[in-house]
């Protein structure tokens, strides 16, 4: 493995870098392979765990991943190539990515493409999507882009910034095609440092990264978070692409500069009239373009079925009623109305004072209204109401009760809980019923099918045995 010394003077760094990571048999594995895989999977990770807030399933969200990666690579070389023809003179050529020349432009068209497809096939809001895909991006180059590093490419022009970046690489990359870039106005030195590109845009993106995580929250339309990667990474772009000794040219224009201007300012135009059209339109109709994420249809994909949530409500109402017994035994105690116990975390309990007894018997009932609200917000789920909620309020709010002392005060708020107890069982039983009633009516017409052929059976039944009377020798 061939080892490059790549100098960092003003920061006093030296790396001894290698393209190859290791070996199977003959075969290398490069790291830049392994990086771009990397931010693959994380982006991926990244999407997955963000799926649901955007209101997309996760299931589905992987079959789309997945297509737009495949693509996204051969798109990325196709650019690359179509920019670049001159360099390749057959098929194998053309197809030897190992060598290096991807183009991220020609990835995010291809992997967008793919990614719109299959939203159409498996039924997923695209949009929603490309908003996760977005964040998926920012994780990826900032990543990938280590792998040019590796590969002492991608970088720019000489420099006297503390950052300036100097290798045996670069030096011979720049005395190659130092003619070329002189007749494009560009003028270098080989032996001195250069811009590290690479690390500009990797900073770049994760900083835009960090954005998003904050920027999501505030979104106001879907679609959103991948105009903020365009208008992020455009303007970027269009700035380390100014410094770059490799760009793509068209005439006497580097393409990716193009194309991260016209995005940049395009987001930033779509952006700034949506917001002033949505600020205008809520005015009168709150849903005008509504995130997907809170319409009924996107929360109905994730909702478990009633008699799961039920039995989950249930389970915290039981945990709440034994937590609620437990403070009740405290303040009897306190009261002198509570029997002598053998268990020995009662016993432990004897043996604090009146005050750590009071905050104990606070924290029991701040746990129970705790498990309360959550439960009620579960059967809210089941009925899609908001009362439960209200009531759980009101027993959080009895402790500002005026006029009575401590032990008086908990006592109440115990009775209020233990009452919102029993309703909140009662309302488990009521939906458990009409769940029943539904069940037993989810084929109706099958019922009143059977009912009418068994009266047609019955009619035939007696008609016949009338004609049979009337005529002995028709036995049919």
């Amino acid at each position: 493995m061939d080892k490059v010394l790549v100098e960092f003077p003003k920061l006093n760094l030296e790396f001894n870098v290698t393209r190859e990571a290791f070996m199977i048999g003959d075969f290398a594995i490069y790291w830049y392979a392994i990086l771009i895989a990397v931010g693959a999977i994380l982006a991926i990770i990244y999407g997955l765990s963000h799926a649901k807030k955007y209101g997309v399933d996760p299931d589905k969200l992987i079959d789309i991943a997945i297509f737009a990666l495949v693509f996204g690579i051969i798109g990325a070389r196709l650019y690359y190539v179509i920019f670049n023809l001159e360099s390749y003179t057959s098929f194998s050529d053309i197809i030897n990515i190992r060598d290096g020349g991807l183009a991220i432009y020609g990835g995010l068209i291809f992997g967008i493409i793919a990614g719109f497809v299959v939203c159409k096939i498996n039924k997923t809001k695209f949009l929603p999507a490309l908003d996760i895909a977005a964040g998926g991006f920012f994780i990826g180059q900032a990543i990938g882009r280590w792998g040019n590093f590796v590969n002492q490419e991608a970088f720019g022009v000489n420099t006297d910034s503390i950052f300036g970046m100097y290798s045996e690489s670069t030096e011979s990359y720049l005395s190659s095609v130092g003619w070329e870039l002189f007749k494009q106005g560009i003028e270098v030195d080989p032996t001195k440092p250069v811009h590290p590109c690479f690390l500009y845009e990797s900073v770049w993106c994760a900083i835009g990264f960090l954005i998003i995580l904050l920027y999501r929250k505030h979104r106001k339309f879907d679609g959103e978070i991948f105009l903020f990667y365009a208008a992020w990474y455009g303007t970027g772009r269009a700035f380390i692409e100014g410094l770059r000794t490799d760009s793509l040219m068209v005439g006497g224009f580097r393409v990716s500069q193009v194309l991260s201007i016209a995005a940049a300012v395009l987001a930033v135009i779509v952006i700034a009239a949506l917001r002033i059209k949505i600020a205008k339109e809520r005015k009168t109709n709150p849903d005008y373009l509504m995130l997907y994420a809170d319409t009924k249809e996107s929360k109905a994909q994730f909702k478990e079925a009633p008699e799961v949530l039920l039995q989950k409500a249930e389970v915290l109402l039981i945990e709440a009623e034994n937590t609620l017994n437990d403070a009740e035994k405290n303040i009897n105690r306190l009261c002198g109305e509570a029997e002598a116990s053998e268990n020995l975390e009662e016993l432990a309990n004897e043996l604090m004072t009146e005050e750590e007894t009071l905050q104990l018997a606070d924290k029991q009932i701040d746990l129970v209204i705790a498990k309360i609200s959550l439960a009620s917000s579960i059967i809210d789920e089941v009925y899609d109401s908001g009362e439960a909620e209200e009531e759980t309020e009101e027993i959080a709010s009895e402790d500002e009760a005026e006029n009575v002392n401590e032990i008086e005060a908990i006592k109440l708020e115990i009775e209020s809980a233990r009452e919102y107890l029993k309703e909140c069982f009662d309302t488990i039983a009521d939906a458990r019923e009409l769940l029943e009633k539904e069940n037993e009516l989810d084929t109706p017409e099958e019922t009143q099918e059977e009912r009418e052929a068994h009266e047609i059976l019955d009619t035939v039944i007696d008609e016949g045995e009338e004609t049979d009377e009337a005529s002995p020798n028709e036995s049919k």
